[in-house]
């Protein structure tokens, strides 16, 4: 870790902006598989026993190994105050389990931050895995959109990465834009000061047998 923090002042980042090193570090097994190897060796004319790591390669699938901290974990419980941060259950009057889950899925994107966690119920979140996986959108597509900051780019890069003349569906949106009001976002796109061209179209209705 010396070696490391003594080469990111090289590039230029300061040691005040280390603070989170070791979180960063530890969120490297999400792309990547790196080993550790623990050896001896010799510091001011002392024997130091450290932790060497090594790159393997690419994971070829993201992984939450060793991700999230007991204590994170602990502090993301306790900002819950006992109710489901989706449904509002709590666990008192309905009897439900708290888990800790990501916002923004991990392969897309989502980090282990704690504005992207929270608590949700068991049920909840089955459910929200269920609809993302529902949503049939690639991982890679969903990376390089939901990175950017600003709704208006978020919503339009999606649009164009599904293609001049090709439909996206609202809940693809809604999940990229992030927000409640994601039409009216959606809205200022066309705005003359943007000018962009599209238009909603509406999904044919099937009647019952």
């Amino acid at each position: 870790m010396d070696k490391i923090r003594q080469e990111l002042e090289k590039e230029g980042l300061e040691p005040g902006e280390q603070t989170h090193l070791d979180r960063r570090k530890r969120d490297l097994k999400k792309w990547f598989v790196i080993e550790k190897d623990v050896a001896n060796i010799v510091v001011n004319g002392q024997n130091r026993k450290v932790t060497l790591y090594k790159y393997v390669g690419i994971r070829r699938k993201v992984v939450d190994e060793g991700q999230i901290s007991l204590k994170e974990r602990a502090e993301v419980i306790h900002g819950a105050h006992g109710r489901c941060q989706m449904c509002g259950k709590s666990v008192e009057q309905h009897g439900i389990t708290l888990v800790v889950d990501h916002k923004k899925p991990r392969d897309w994107g989502g980090t282990n931050d704690r504005d992207n966690l929270w608590a949700i119920c068991e049920d909840c979140n089955a459910g929200e895995k269920a609809y993302f996986s529902s949503l049939r959108v690639d991982a890679e597509l969903m990376k390089s959109v939901t990175v950017h900051k600003s709704v208006h780019v978020r919503i339009g890069e999606l649009l164009k990465a599904v293609g001049v003349g090709k439909r996206t569906s609202s809940q693809l949106i809604g999940v990229v834009a992030d927000q409640d009001d994601w039409q009216k976002r959606s809205r200022e796109l066309r705005s003359p000061v943007i000018g962009w061209g599209f238009g909603a179209m509406p999904v044919p209705r099937v009647s019952p047998l």
